[in-house]
């Protein structure tokens, strides 16, 4: 059984499991591609960060999406050579994740989500 963050990631990418499903500069999008809250009814595409607040909506609460998103963050900042401090971190962890979906390809998204997932199991 997949633990809250792993459930988290596993509906995020089912999300944005196509490249029409998933959206670059704002958190989601609706059918007209206006930009829109990620748990919003007509929220039909999402950012990576929209993905996972849609996905820990409904059965859980935000610290799956936050613990899905440290995840993430930490991953990208090692990326860089670095590690989130300890003070801000969950911040930095956001800004990482949002940056990274607006220069990424829709690929490396759904990549990073796996090797999250990989380095949980």
């Amino acid at each position: 059984m997949p633990t809250p963050s792993e459930f988290v990631l596993l509906e995020a990418r089912k999300l944005i499991q196509t490249p029409t499903a998933w959206t670059t500069g704002c958190i989601a999008r609706d059918a007209a591609g206006r930009p829109c809250s990620a748990t919003a009814p007509e929220a039909t595409r999402f950012s990576l960060m929209g993905a996972l607040h849609s996905a820990s909506r409904h059965r859980l609460s935000a610290f799956a999406s936050e613990a899905a998103c440290l995840l993430l963050g930490d991953m990208l900042a090692k990326r860089l050579g670095q590690k989130l401090p300890a003070v801000n971190g969950s911040k930095l962890a956001v800004d990482l994740v949002a940056v990274f979906n607006d220069i990424a390809t829709h690929d490396a998204v759904l990549s990073l989500i796996d090797s999250a997932l990989r380095k949980r199991a």
